[in-house]
């Protein structure tokens, strides 16, 4: 999948599975998108959120299986 095709979503796609089920250096597409000219402050909040977003969610998963019952 070629990340810098689909822009912006792409990067919140890459840095929300990367924290939180694949083993994967959401960093370079952050570079990447950087370098083909996409406006650095959008890819950093759109990279945080992704990284905050997907930290909450393997948070919420450990969460609810340490806990089943509430």
């Amino acid at each position: 999948m070629d990340w810098i095709e689909l822009g912006y979503f792409g990067l919140f796609v890459a840095t929300f599975l990367a924290a939180t089920i694949l083993p994967f250096s959401s960093e370079i597409v952050l570079v990447s998108l950087i370098a083909a000219g996409f406006d650095p402050i959008h890819c950093f909040i759109i990279a945080t959120l992704g990284n905050t977003l997907g930290g909450m969610t393997s948070y919420g998963l450990a969460t609810m299986s340490a806990f089943p019952n509430g």
